[in-house]
């Protein structure tokens, strides 16, 4: 029986506890100019990639937000990605690529990422080598269809409305992490409950 939020879909799951509370990837709600969701590695959050979540727990959280996206739409979306690399360490880096790369593996998701890039020559040279703009041996990945390198928070204005935000970018988007949290395990809690009840029911 189809069970849970999913639906049609019962290979997706609700992201453990874990990846949901971590904050390391979050799916809050904003579009970029061109109508694409936002998925956001924010960057106070980013050590946490490295110590706590697997590529395979990031993949497996924007497939599922992604999928509750474009289940009413009438046509499937990609997203965008926004991240933030200003003080982002090798290794977070490392993570954030690999994971977008396995992402990626399967079925096109991305539509666009923005970087801002940061000033560490390490974490840059790698990111370029994972996005596929300069020759790697490792990465053997063709280059994203776009990706929007920026030097400056303040130009990820011209993609983004600031509207679509959160304020550790600059913007104005009204998000708590923690309430949305708890407000998906809540819902997710109901339609599993009402399928419930839904297969008890005489035929």
């Amino acid at each position: 029986p189809r069970t849970g939020i999913q639906g049609s879909s019962p290979c997706l799951q609700l992201p453990a506890d874990q990846v949901l509370n971590s904050g390391a990837v979050i799916f809050h709600g904003g579009f970029d100019q061109q109508g694409c969701p936002l998925v956001v590695f924010p960057a106070e959050e980013q050590s946490k990639l490295t110590t706590d979540l697997a590529k395979e727990d990031v993949v497996s959280f924007i497939k599922y937000f992604l999928y509750l996206h474009n289940k009413y739409q009438e046509k499937e979306s990609l997203i965008s990605v926004v991240l933030d690399l200003r003080q982002a360490t090798l290794t977070a880096a490392k993570s954030i690529g690999e994971a977008l790369l396995l992402l990626e593996q399967c079925k096109r998701t991305i539509k666009t990422i923005y970087v801002i890039q940061s000033k560490k020559k390490d974490v840059h040279k790698h990111l370029l080598k994972v996005l596929g703009l300069s020759p790697s041996k490792k990465y053997n990945s063709a280059p994203y269809k776009q990706c929007v390198l920026l030097k400056e928070v303040c130009e990820l204005y011209n993609y983004i409305d600031r509207s679509q935000l959160t304020a550790a970018l600059g913007g104005y988007l009204v998000y708590c992490h923690r309430s949305w949290v708890q407000f998906i395990k809540e819902i997710d809690a109901f339609v599993k409950e009402f399928f419930s009840v839904v297969h008890r029911l005489p035929s």
